[in-house]
């Protein structure tokens, strides 16, 4: 990897296994499934992404080093680093991340396929922005076909929130959907009048 400068999700996983033992330091590639690029709202019919878990002062952290690389746009890579899948709280990760190994979860109870694909995807930056997923979103949220009202806990002031819906075709669905802040929760109402 390192000499080709290329890899896939396998070889940052490794690669960064690799970097923590030479630094002595526990780590473990994690083979799953995820809500990354391509992701339709069903799982591959095989595993499509690995990551990692480092342990730090007897406590495991989850690290995505693919995801925090950059990015595709079409068929193009484009390098942005960030941190927002760098040591990840294990119930967030879960909500784009689902290990194959139940362990590798670090989080209890355990969450299954079906569980996985019926939950929103929440990304890092939904964590970082100081947003809390707690148990108010709806596990259907990514499919509406009714008026619906969403309350989402908020850690922080600072967010600044847009919203939209996006059709199958990635076209925006216009006049669909409300966001208004109420104390610490933002409020959002989505209207969509056909499936």
């Amino acid at each position: 990897m390192l000499k080709a400068k290329k890899a896939v999700c396998s070889g940052y996983s490794n690669l960064l296994k690799e970097m923590c033992s030479l630094a002595d330091i526990e780590a473990i590639v994690i083979d799953g499934y995820s809500k990354g690029y391509g992701y339709t709202g069903e799982l591959s019919s095989s595993l499509d992404h690995a990551w990692n878990a480092v342990k730090i002062n007897n406590k495991w952290y989850l690290v995505d080093a693919t995801w925090d690389a950059g990015f595709l746009d079409g068929k193009t890579f484009v390098k942005r680093y960030s941190t927002e899948w760098l040591f990840l709280e294990s119930k967030s990760f879960l909500y784009t991340h689902l290990p194959e190994n139940n362990a590798y979860q670090f989080y209890a109870p355990c969450k299954t396929k079906e569980q996985f694909v019926a939950d929103p995807k929440l990304t890092g930056k939904f964590f970082e922005y100081g947003f809390a997923a707690g148990d108010s979103i709806p596990a259907d949220t990514l499919t509406i076909t009714y008026p619906k009202i969403v309350e989402i806990p908020l850690r922080t002031t600072v967010a600044k929130v847009q919203t939209a819906i996006k059709n199958k075709n990635s076209g925006q669905a216009y006049n669909t959907i409300w966001s208004e802040r109420i104390g610490a929760a933002l409020k959002i109402e989505m209207n969509v009048l056909s499936p």
